[in-house]
C-alpha cells in the first residue's frame, strides 16, 4: 500500500475515533488503538502490512516521548516532590513489580515473561490520570499532589527499567553503524561473558555516558546556543541535532537511542530555551505517537485469542485489585488518612501507556511474542476505561467503604499533621482555606482575637502552624468530612480561600453558602469570568487582580496627588515577612 494513502487513512480514522472517544469521556488513547484495530488484518486489512510503520513510528515516537520527558525531569523539580514522594513510588513499584512477577511465575508463565508482567502492572497512566483529575478540578487537591509527584517518579523509573531490560534482551540487529565502547574495550582485554557482568559493563558505560553529557551540556551547549539565539528556527533544529548527537553517543556506550535522546533532555532541560524547545517537540512528539498507537491497534489479532485470556486476566487482576491493595497498604504504612489513601489508589489503578511502550519494546528485541500485545493491549485499556469513572465517582465509592476502614484508621495511625486532638468539632468563627502570603496576614491579625480555623493540604505548613496555636485541618476543598463531621459552622462569621484551583474555590463557596446562608464568602479568583460565576455561587466578595487593579488605578488618576503615598505603602507590603507564612 502506498505509504501516503496509509497515514492518510490512519489519521483521518484516529481523529473520527478520537472524537467519539472524547465525547464519551474515554482516553483518546482508547480511540486511537481501535482506530488501529479498524483499519488492520483483524476487521478491515486497509493497513495489511502495519510492521514497517510501527517500527518506524516506535523507535522514533520513544526517542521524542524521552527526549520530553528528559526535558521537563529538571533537579529544581525532583526536588520540589519531596522526600515522601520518592520514597513512597520506588517503594510502590518495587513491591508490585516484584508481587506480580512472583503470581506470574506461579501461574506457569516463563521468567522474562513474568518481568514485563510485573513492570507492566507497576506503572500508571500519566495521560488518563492527569485528563481524569483535570476534568474534576482535582490536580491541585492533596491527593491530587501526591498522585502526580507519583507518577513523575513512575517516569524515571519506567526509564530506568527499559534500560535495565535492553541489558538483558537478545542479542539482535543493531542501529551502530560503528563499535560500541564495549567492543572496543573487549579488542584490548577480554571481557567475560556471563550474565553478571551486563550489569557491570551497563554501569560503568552508564557513568561514562553521564559524564560525557555533563560535560557536553556544562562546555559545549551554553557556547552553541549563544550562536542560535537569535534564531527561533535554527535553536529547534540545533536542539534536535543535539539530541539525536547525545542519542549516538548513548548508543556507542550500549544504550538505546531513545535512552541517549532522555539524557539529552536532562542536558537541555537547564538550558534558557529549554521551555521553547519543549513547546514545538511535544507537538511533533504528540503527532507520531498517535500514528504510533494507531499502528500498535493494527497488530491486534485475535486467531489465537484463547490463549491470551490467561495474560488478560492476570494483568486486570493485579493492576485492578493486586496494586491498589499494596498501594493502600503503603500510605497507611506512613499513616496518610483512610481518604487520602483511598483517593491516591483510586487513582492509580490501572496500567501504563507507557508500559505498552515496555511491551512493544519486548516484542521489537525478541524477548517476547507478538501475541503478547494482544492481551497487554486489551487489558490497558479495559483498565483505562474503569480508570475514567473510578476517578470520576471516587469521593462515593469512599463513602461506600469509610465504616469498613475506620478501624485500619486506628491501627497504622495518623501523621502528626492529620491528627485531631480534640473529638469535639472545630467551632471557628473565620474559616482560612489555603496559605499564602494574602492569607499569611490574615491570620497574623485574626489569630488570638476570633476563633479561627485554618484549612491547608501541605503537611509542612501544617506543622508550623499547629506548633503556634492555630488550629488546622491538614486537606482540602473537596473533603466531605470538613462539612459533615469535622467543623460546626453554626458560629462561622467569614469564610475567606485563597485556593488556586477554581473548582476547589466554587466547590467551598456552594458548601459555605449551604451550611451557613449568612456568612461572608470572600474567594479569589484568576480571571473576570471565573469571578462572575463564584458570585452566582454565593460569594460575598470576589478578589479579582484586573478588576481591583483597574478600581485603584482610575481613582488614582482622578487624585494624582495620592499617587505617591500609595506607591510608598505598596512598597512597604513588598517587603513584609509574616511567621504564619515560613515554613
Amino acid at each position: 500500500m502506498d505509504i501516503i494513502y496509509t497515514f492518510g487513512v490512519m489519521i483521518i480514522t484516529a481523529a473520527v475515533l478520537a472524537l467519539l472517544a472524547q465525547r464519551l469521556k474515554q482516553p483518546l488513547l482508547l480511540g486511537y488503538v481501535i482506530a488501529g484495530l479498524i483499519l488492520g488484518p483483524a476487521v478491515t486489512g486497509l493497513v495489511s502490512d502495519p510492521e514497517p510503520v510501527l517500527a518506524f513510528f516506535a523507535e522514533f515516537g520513544l526517542i521524542l516521548l524521552l527526549f520530553v520527558i528528559g526535558l521537563e525531569l529538571d533537579f529544581t523539580k525532583i526536588k520540589s516532590l519531596g522526600k515522601m514522594s520518592i520514597i513512597i513510588g520506588t517503594l510502590q513499584i518495587s513491591i508490585i513489580a516484584a508481587a506480580v512477577i512472583g503470581i506470574a511465575l506461579l501461574l506457569g508463565f516463563a521468567t522474562m515473561i513474568a518481568v514485563y508482567i510485573g513492570l507492566i502492572v507497576a506503572f500508571s497512566s500519566t495521560i488518563v490520570v492527569v485528563k481524569a483529575l483535570s476534568d474534576k478540578g482535582e490536580l491541585d487537591s492533596a491527593h491530587g499532589g501526591m498522585i502526580l509527584g507519583i507518577l513523575i517518579v513512575e517516569d524515571i523509573l519506567a526509564v530506568v527499567g527499559l534500560t535495565l531490560l535492553g541489558a538483558f534482551a537478545p542479542a539482535g540487529e543493531s542501529h551502530n553503524i560503528m563499535p560500541s565502547f564495549t567492543h572496543l574495550v573487549e579488542l584490548v582485554i577480554p571481557l567475560p561473558h556471563a550474565a553478571w557482568f551486563s550489569l557491570v559493563a551497563l554501569a560503568v558505560n552508564g557513568a561514562i555516558f553521564i559524564l560525557v553529557a555533563y560535560l557536553f551540556a556544562k562546555t559545549v551547549l551554553p557556547k552553541v546556543f549563544s550562536i542560535v539565539a537569535d534564531s527561533t528556527e535554527l535553536t529547534f533544529v540545533m536542539s534536535f541535532g543535539i539530541a539525536l548527537t547525545l542519542a549516538a553517543i548513548g548508543a556507542f556506550f550500549s544504550f538505546s537511542l531513545s535512552i541517549g535522546a532522555f539524557v539529552a533532555g536532562i542536558a537541555l532541560s537547564s538550558s534558557v530555551v529549554s521551555h521553547e524547545i519543549m513547546g514545538k517537540v511535544k507537538q511533533i512528539k504528540d503527532f507520531i505517537l498517535v500514528l504510533f498507537f494507531v499502528a500498535l491497534g493494527t497488530l491486534l489479532t485475535f486467531n489465537n485469542f484463547a490463549s491470551q485470556v490467561k495474560l488478560i486476566a492476570t494483568l486486570l487482576v493485579a493492576a485492578m485489585l493486586l496494586k491498589p491493595l499494596i498501594i493502600f497498604v503503603i500510605r497507611k504504612a506512613f499513616r496518610y488518612s483512610n481518604r487520602i489513601s483511598f483517593l491516591v489508589t483510586a487513582g492509580l489503578a490501572q496500567i501504563s501507556e507507557f508500559s505498552l511502550i515496555l511491551a512493544m519494546a519486548g516484542v521489537s528485541q525478541g524477548t517476547l511474542e507478538a501475541e503478547f500485545m494482544t492481551g497487554a493491549v486489551i487489558a490497558t485499556l479495559i483498565s483505562m476505561i474503569f480508570t475514567v469513572y473510578i476517578i470520576k465517582y471516587d469521593e462515593q465509592l469512599y463513602a461506600l467503604i469509610k465504616p469498613l476502614l475506620t478501624p485500619v484508621e486506628s491501627i497504622f495511625g495518623l501523621r502528626a499533621e492529620e491528627q485531631h486532638h480534640s473529638h469535639a468539632k472545630h467551632k471557628p468563627k473565620i474559616i482560612v482555606l489555603g496559605m499564602n502570603s494574602m492569607s499569611a496576614e490574615a491570620i497574623e491579625t485574626i489569630h488570638g482575637k476570633k476563633s479561627l480555623l485554618l484549612i491547608e493540604k501541605d503537611p509542612r505548613k501544617v506543622l508550623v502552624h499547629k506548633e503556634r496555636g492555630v488550629q488546622v485541618l491538614c486537606t482540602d476543598a473537596f473533603n466531605q468530612d470538613i462539612y459533615d463531621e469535622l467543623v460546626d459552622f453554626s458560629d462561622v462569621e467569614t469564610a475567606i480561600s485563597v485556593a488556586d484551583d477554581a473548582s476547589a474555590n466554587m466547590y467551598f463557596v456552594r458548601k459555605i453558602r449551604e451550611l451557613k446562608k449568612d456568612a461572608n464568602i470572600i474567594v479569589i479568583a484568576p480571571t473576570e469570568d471565573v469571578g462572575k460565576k463564584l458570585y452566582k455561587a454565593g460569594a460575598t466578595l470576589v478578589l479579582q487582580p484586573d478588576v481591583i487593579g483597574r478600581r485603584l488605578l482610575s481613582d488614582l488618576l482622578l487624585q494624582p496627588e495620592k499617587v505617591r503615598a500609595v506607591g510608598r505603602e505598596y512598597y512597604a507590603e513588598l517587603g513584609k515577612s509574616f511567621v504564619y507564612q515560613r515554613i
